[in-house]
C-alpha cells in the first residue's frame, strides 16, 4: 500500500505499470485502492491509459464519497483533480464539456500538480485539433512540453511530444515530424524507458516513413510499435493496424488488409475498449479495403455512414485521428470519381482542398489537389495539368512521396512527363535514368534544423535557442552536430558562412 501511496500518474506510463496497477487491483481486497482520493485518481489514470473508459467514469465517481472535504482549500484542490480527470475522460468519450473542465481544472490547479497540468494541457491539444485549430494545439502543445522539461520527465515529455508530432504531420512539416520523433526514442532508449509512450513514438515514426515512401522502414517500425503497444495493452495500437492496413490496401494486398481488420476488430473488443473509440475508424479502412478491392458502392455506404456519425457529434475522432472526416471526404470522393460520378467527385475534391487550405492541413490539401488533378483530366486536362504541377511542387516542400507512388502505379500517360520533371521524388525503387546531382543544402537540411541554423546566425547561444524553441538544450547540440555534418564544416561560424554563400541564410 505504501508503494500504491507514493505512486503518480507519470508513472503509470512506464513500461506496463498501468496494466500491473489493475493486475493488483484483482488481487488486492475488493475496494481497497477506493480507500483515498489519492488511489482512486490513481486507479482511474491506469483505467484511462488501457482505454477501459467507462470502468474510469465508474471509478471517479468514488470520489463523491471523500466530499465535502475538511476545509475550503482541501475542497477546492480535490474539485480541480476531479475536473482534471473528468475532462480528459470527457476527451476520450468525444464530450465537448472536456475543454471547460480542464480549462477550469488549469486554473485552480496549484502548480505542484504539473503532471494534472500536463494531462489538461494534452487534453484541449486534442480537443483543438479535432476542431481544426492548429494555433490553439500549438499552445498547449508546446504549454505541455514546457512543463515536462521544467520538471525533467521524460515519460510526460514523450506523451506530449506524441501530440506535437501529429501536430506537424497535419502541418505538413513531416521531415520535422520524423526528427522529433527520432530523438525521442533515443531519449526514451538512452533513459530504458519503454512501454506506450515507446510504442506511440515508434508507430508514428512508421507512419512517417510510410508518407516518405520508404515502404521497408514503415513495416518494421509500426510493427515494432504494434508490439509494443500490445504488451502495454494500449489502444494506441488502433493507430498501428489502421497504417498497416493502408499500407497493405496500396500495395494491393487484399487478403493480408483484411486480416488485420480482423485482428484490430478483435483486439480492441478484447481489451474492451469502448467502440466509440474505434469503431469509425474501422469503417474508415473498411473502406479503404473495398476500394482497393474493387468495390466503390461498399465503400461510398460505409464512409457516408462514418460522415453521418460525424455530423452527430464533430469530435467524435479517436486519438490520433484528428483529421478523420477530411480522410473520410477524400476517400468518398474516390469512391464517387470510380463510380462514374467524375462531377460530383471533383466539386467535393475542391471543396475539400479549400477546407483543408483554411484549416492548415497541409499534408491532406497536397493529397486532396493531387487526387484532383486525377479526376479532373476526364473533363478538363488543361486544368488537371495545373493542380498536378501545383501538387507535385507540393509534395516536394513536404517531401511525400506515399501519394506520388500511388499516381506512378496508377501509369496515367498524361502524368508521367510531370512526374519526370521531379526525379528526387520518384520512389526508391525506380532506377534514375541519369545520376542525380548531389541535394542542395536546403534539401539536406530539416525544416528544425533550418530554425536552429537561423537562430546560430543571430548569435543565439544553444541555451537561448532551446528556449526560443522549446526543446532541450541535448537535442540543440545534437541538431548543431547534424548541420556541421551536413555543411561539412567544423565550427558554427562555418556553418553559417556555407549556409549564407549557399543561399540558405539572406
Amino acid at each position: 500500500m505504501a508503494l500504491l501511496q507514493d505512486a503518480n500518474s507519470d508513472q503509470m506510463m512506464v513500461e506496463h505499470s498501468a496494466v500491473q496497477l489493475l493486475r493488483w487491483r484483482d488481487e488486492l481486497p475488493e475496494g481497497l485502492l477506493q480507500s483515498s482520493p489519492k488511489l482512486i485518481l490513481l486507479e482511474t489514470w491506469a483505467l484511462i491509459l488501457c482505454a477501459r473508459l467507462d470502468e474510469a467514469m465508474a471509478c471517479l465517481q468514488g470520489l463523491s464519497r471523500f466530499l465535502p472535504r475538511p476545509d475550503a482549500h482541501r475542497q477546492r484542490l480535490c474539485l480541480a483533480h476531479y475536473q482534471a480527470t473528468l475532462g480528459v475522460l470527457q476527451r476520450q468519450f468525444a464530450l465537448p464539456d472536456a475543454r471547460r473542465n480542464c480549462s477550469d481544472a488549469l486554473q485552480h490547479l496549484e502548480e505542484r500538480f504539473w503532471g494534472q497540468h500536463i494531462l489538461c494541457h494534452q487534453a484541449l491539444a486534442q480537443q483543438a485539433m479535432v476542431e481544426g485549430d492548429l494555433t490553439v494545439a500549438r499552445q498547449h502543445c508546446q504549454a505541455g512540453l514546457r512543463l515536462s522539461r521544467r520538471h525533467a520527465n521524460l515519460c510526460f515529455e514523450a506523451l506530449l511530444s506524441v501530440e506535437h508530432i501529429h501536430l506537424l504531420a497535419l502541418s505538413g512539416e513531416h521531415r520535422h515530424a520524423l526528427d522529433y520523433a527520432e530523438q525521442m526514442l533515443a531519449e526514451l532508449r538512452k533513459h530504458a524507458h519503454g512501454g506506450p509512450m515507446s510504442a506511440r513514438l515508434h508507430v508514428l515514426r512508421g507512419e512517417l516513413l510510410a508518407l516518405r515512401g520508404d515502404d521497408t522502414g514503415a513495416e518494421a517500425g509500426l510493427q515494432r510499435g504494434l508490439r509494443e503497444a500490445e504488451e502495454s495493452q494500449d489502444a494506441y495500437l488502433l493507430y498501428a493496424y489502421h497504417a498497416l492496413i493502408s499500407l497493405a490496401c496500396e500495395r494491393g494486398e487484399v487478403e493480408r488488409a483484411h486480416q488485420l481488420l480482423l485482428a484490430a476488430e478483435r483486439r480492441m473488443q478484447r481489451l474492451c475498449i469502448p467502440e466509440i473509440r474505434y469503431r469509425e475508424v474501422l469503417r474508415l479502412a473498411r473502406a479503404r479495403l473495398c476500394l482497393a478491392s474493387g468495390e466503390p458502392a461498399r465503400a461510398r455506404d460505409e464512409l457516408l455512414g462514418v460522415l453521418a456519425e460525424l455530423g452527430l457529434n464533430p469530435l467524435l475522432a479517436p486519438t490520433g485521428f484528428y483529421d478523420l472526416q477530411y480522410r473520410v471526404r477524400l476517400l468518398l470522393a474516390q469512391a464517387h470519381d470510380e463510380l462514374g460520378e467524375t462531377t460530383r467527385a471533383s466539386h467535393e475534391l475542391q471543396a475539400l482542398q479549400r477546407d483543408c487550405q483554411r484549416l492548415g492541413l497541409r499534408s491532406l490539401a497536397c493529397e486532396t489537389q493531387l487526387r484532383l488533378a486525377e479526376t479532373l483530366h476526364a473533363l478538363d486536362q488543361a486544368a488537371a495539368e495545373e493542380h498536378l504541377r501545383e501538387a507535385l511542387q507540393d509534395c516536394r516542400r513536404l517531401s511525400l512521396l506515399r501519394p506520388l507512388a500511388r499516381l506512378q502505379r496508377n501509369d496515367a500517360s498524361w502524368s508521367r512527363q510531370l512526374l519526370a520533371q521531379l526525379p528526387a521524388l520518384a520512389p526508391a525503387n525506380r532506377a534514375p535514368d541519369t545520376a542525380e546531382a548531389p541535394p542542395a543544402p536546403t534539401e539536406m537540411l530539416s525544416q528544425r534544423e533550418l530554425e536552429v541554423l537561423e537562430l546560430i546566425a543571430q548569435g543565439c547561444s544553444n541555451q537561448e535557442i532551446a528556449e526560443q524553441l522549446e526543446i532541450s538544450l541535448h537535442t540543440v547540440k545534437t541538431h548543431a552536430r547534424r548541420i556541421n555534418i551536413k555543411l561539412e564544416v567544423e565550427r558554427r561560424t562555418q556553418a553559417v558562412a556555407r549556409a549564407k554563400a549557399s543561399g540558405l541564410l539572406a
